[in-house]
């Protein structure tokens, strides 16, 4: 006889078989751009009406019809007209006015000439997504509370560890990998967060362990289990405290199934948890950890990440008691990407002086440069230390960066399962003709990112965690981040069961794992919706990010062509024109630098043909004469590549011609002019009126305490500023995130920009002048 609550485990567990059925991510979406966005002029407004309305509809069914239909209405139609009610709802109807009428003061993310922050548009079916599921209010902090949405973030965790390249769970394909997990936060910061801790709490995980089974009786069967260390075979209890604190990842979180396989009676298998709890880093601190361990000769652990980091982590670091001192910034080269002898220095020297190495970060999409830094070979080095006897975990930082990942997945064109909700649609068909009508054909990957990108793209799979942010470069709703483990064991690092919220018996809840406790359901449905429609591969979030970054080079191509040698001005962008690139790099167009020395500044004969190439190759003329060039040319198509940052992010700064003809040489001056063409195009300066701003810029700093010395001084060169003391020099920032830019009912929006841009660079030039004359 099966008790009530085995029952309801049942009826729940039925419950989700029908939601994996009815609600997966599994086979193609959608093909056409145009429905995937309410529009720039919002020309999708009266679909989004309809699909918002018919989630009203059902949703106000859902509480008329379907539950409980034999109760009572409260609100009676008496109750509608009385004179209370009649001047509440006046009341909400003027409140409402009040709201969206200041409303009118937001950022317009959408439009054409907001080209700063990583924001642009939501999807369509994120929107909605959100919208639907915000109604019914769902909290992911357990299952219980949230078992539509909980399963549908289980679903996303999947999809977005996919498209990393990490092996999913339902991956039978008898990939030796183990399998992954990934789950929604609220941001990139709480992603960052909860991946350090769990770092923090897998170094020091091999010391609770050997202590315990040192310690405790119950545990004597498995005191003989052995770990893989230097490519040989020990026991745990041998090792010295070193040598546990530089086990790989995968070894340390396999601790607990080889305890449990010491144990063939699995009825006396002792709870492990509660064994090592007494004896580990969480349950004790580090001051009472380090004390009962006698840590001796073992220094404080240590973070290396770029000095391009998100701020994100600082802020972790001190969360976790390490303080800033624990954080080590690694410096950058001169495409602000990580500097792999500066890392190995580093590294180095934490192993001589016995230090922890905790987690070493790779930034995939820097915020300021959208720089990707050299991941393959940071793994590389991980591997070649591992042998060493010297570990350490490798964290992603793809907030920005990891959609990108979509743009190297092919599309899985094979016909879905005819499940409910799910429309039979020739894919293949629909596809072909949104293409042929957009004349889109090569916006997508296969002349978006360069070869270098490409790669570290590619090995997002090999890190041990990746944070990636579907409101950043997924176009969904905030809050909306996430965080991907490798190995999903590496949840139970940072579990935190609470009985009220969590049920032993049902599938762990995602909200036992991680920092957050309760966080809207609406997320996880907007990712959900957006990825079922628009999927992470090549044919779905693949194009929208291609498009974005042919645009990306068509506008890095006009703003850098934006002065011509008689203007009082010029642009310097922080990504480097081909023609300044190292020979290794294998540039050859527009001023090759195949045949010059390494390291040789090009002449400015050679800056001009390069400008000359980018201006009337790329900047000027409509998208099809670039694409036949593209189809035509495979030289012209591997230079197009290079071009620009390496995701979407254009820095730059503007210096300019004193009036006796002279190249202003006064860093403060330069900061002062990029300073003011900054307030006139940001966001300060918008109103509750129509807003009359031509482009939307943000700004940012160059510190050569932050980004290192040889950085900063080869960017003041490079603006005419090699004799000014090295200092910090204020950027102007742009960001791409808009695929109709070149592609409009008028064709290239993108010389209005740059008109737009051009007049105010002028104008506070002329008007630095006149204040110095007076």
């Amino acid at each position: 006889m099966t008790s009530s609550k085995e029952e309801g485990i049942q009826r729940l567990r039925k419950k989700h078989e029908v939601l994996r059925k009815k609600l997966h991510l599994r086979g193609h979406g959608s093909a056409s751009l145009g429905a995937w966005f309410l529009g720039p002029k919002g020309e999708n407004g009266d679909l989004l009406k309809d699909l918002v309305n018919h989630a009203i509809d059902v949703h106000v069914r859902d509480r008329g019809l379907r539950t409980y239909p034999e109760d009572p209405e409260w609100l009676t139609p008496a109750r509608r007209h009385s004179r209370a009610y009649r001047q509440a709802e006046k009341h909400l109807r003027a409140e409402l006015q009040n709201l969206v009428e200041a409303l009118d003061g937001s950022v317009p993310f959408f439009s054409y000439r907001y080209q700063a922050h990583m924001l642009w548009d939501c999807t369509l079916p994120a929107l909605v997504g959100y919208f639907a599921a915000m109604l019914y209010n769902q909290n992911n902090v357990a299952a219980e509370a949230s078992p539509v949405t909980t399963h549908l973030e289980r679903v996303v965790g999947d999809d977005l560890c996919g498209m990393i390249g990490y092996r999913v769970s339902q991956d039978d394909s008898g990939d030796p990998r183990p399998p992954s997990w990934g789950h929604i936060t609220c941001d990139g910061s709480v992603a960052n967060l909860e991946s350090l801790w769990a770092a923090r709490n897998a170094k020091y995980y091999p010391i609770a362990v050997a202590a315990a089974l040192e310690q405790e009786a119950v545990l004597r069967p498995a005191r003989g289990i052995v770990v893989q260390y230097q490519g040989e075979e020990r026991a745990l209890v041998d090792l010295d405290d070193w040598e546990r604190l530089n086990l790989s990842l995968d070894e340390v979180l396999a601790l607990p199934e080889r305890i449990a396989e010491a144990f063939p009676d699995k009825q006396k298998l002792p709870d492990l948890a509660e064994i090592v709890k007494p004896y580990s880093l969480p349950e004790l601190g580090f001051p009472e950890f380090l004390a009962k361990h006698e840590l001796e000769g073992i220094g404080a652990p240590v973070v290396l990440a770029p000095a391009t980091m998100h701020y994100s982590w600082p802020k972790g670091a001190t969360l976790l008691g390490m303080g800033r001192g624990g954080l080590v910034p690694v410096a950058v080269d001169r495409d602000a990407r990580m500097d792999l002898a500066d890392l190995r220095r580093k590294l180095d020297e934490c192993r001589a002086k016995r230090r922890p190495v905790l987690m070493v970060v790779a930034v995939a999409g820097s915020t300021v440069e959208g720089a990707v830094d050299p991941l393959v070979r940071i793994l590389d080095l991980q591997s070649e230390l591992r042998g060493e006897g010297f570990d350490f975990w490798v964290h992603a930082d793809a907030a920005w960066g990891g959609y990108f990942a979509s743009m190297l997945r092919e599309p899985n064109l094979a016909g879905h399962e005819q499940d409910a909700g799910h429309a039979g649609v020739d894919y293949k068909m629909a596809m072909h003709h949104d293409e042929q009508d957009a004349g889109a054909a090569l916006f997508g990957p296969s002349v978006a990112m360069s070869d270098y990108v490409e790669k570290q793209v590619a090995a997002l799979g090999r890190a041990d965690s990746v944070t990636i942010d579907p409101h950043k470069s997924g176009f969904v709703p905030y809050p909306a981040g996430g965080l991907c483990y490798r190995n999903s064991a590496a949840r139970n690092l940072v579990t935190f069961a609470a009985p009220v919220v969590f049920k032993g018996d049902l599938d762990p809840s995602v909200g036992i794992f991680g920092v957050e406790g309760s966080k809207p359901g609406a997320a996880a449905a907007a990712v959900y919706l957006s990825h079922r429609v628009i999927r992470t591969d090549r044919s779905g979030y693949g194009r929208i990010l291609g498009r974005c970054m042919f645009n990306h080079k068509r506008f890095y191509a006009s703003l850098v062509t934006m002065a011509s040698p008689e203007d009082n001005f010029r642009i310097v962008p922080v990504q480097r024109l081909p023609v300044e690139r190292s020979s290794e790099e294998g540039s050859s167009k527009g001023g090759s630098a195949e045949g010059r020395p390494a390291g040789r500044r090009p002449t400015p004969e050679e800056i001009e043909a390069c400008l000359r190439w980018l201006r009337e190759d790329i900047a000027e003329g409509d998208n099809r004469t670039l694409i036949q060039k593209l189809r035509r040319d495979p030289q012209f198509k591997r230079a197009f590549r290079e071009l620009g940052s390496d995701q979407l992010i254009i820095t730059c700064a503007i210096n300019f011609r004193r009036e006796d003809g002279r190249w202003n040489t006064s860093l403060k001056a330069l900061n002062d002019l990029n300073d003011e063409i900054y307030r006139e195009l940001s966001v300060l300066n918008l109103s509750f009126e129509p807003p009359t701003t031509p482009i939307f810029v943000t700004s940012a700093e160059l510190d050569p305490q932050t980004h290192g010395e040889e950085m900063v001084r080869d960017y003041l060169v490079r603006l005419g500023l090699e004799d000014a003391p090295l200092g910090t020099v204020k950027v102007l920032v742009l960001t791409t995130m808009d695929p109709w830019l070149t592609d409009t009912e008028e064709g290239n929006v993108i010389p209005r920009l740059i008109e737009g841009l051009r007049k105010v660079v002028q104008d506070k030039i002329e008007k630095g002048r006149e204040d110095q004359r007076s």
